[in-house]
């Protein structure tokens, strides 16, 4: 495995195991993104808060 690839691997993991971490706000869901094509990863939390 080549050094961009295991950096690829590693990204992926860290924001799985952020991604099941839930937020405070129970109506908040975590929302992960992959693109290893264009190196675009992305977590986003999609919710409602204090409304």
């Amino acid at each position: 495995m080549d050094k961009l690839e295991s950096y690829r691997s590693y990204i992926q993991t860290l924001l799985e195991k952020y991604a099941q971490s839930k937020p405070q706000n129970n109506e908040a869901e975590n929302q992960l993104f992959f693109d290893p094509i264009r190196n675009h990863y992305q977590l986003m939390r999609v919710g409602w808060k204090d409304l």
